[in-house]
């Protein structure tokens, strides 16, 4: 999320088609039901992310579902105490 600009609601329903990480400028499209604005969007990703992204569907191999990850219930809580305890 960090290095996306993605809110959680559009990472809990990024489906693996909306990567497009072998682009000549890897991005994300984001559908217009899952984004806060209402409005489908395409968003740049940085090479690095992009190659990242790769090695997670890579390694999900035939387990990849739906979308690129499983997003717990309780991720907002989870992720703000790891910020809050000063993890980078």
């Amino acid at each position: 999320m960090i290095m996306t600009g993605l809110r959680k609601g559009e990472v809990a329903t990024l489906p693996v088609p909306g990567l497009d990480l072998d682009a000549e400028h890897p991005c994300v499209h984001i559908e217009n039901r899952h984004a806060k604005s209402g409005r489908s969007d395409v968003l740049p990703l940085r090479r690095d992310l992009a190659e990242a992204l790769r090695c997670h569907l890579a390694d999900l191999g035939n387990k990849a579902g739906e979308f690129v990850f499983d997003v717990p219930s309780n991720f907002t809580r989870v992720f703000d105490a790891d910020l809050a305890a000063g993890l980078p």
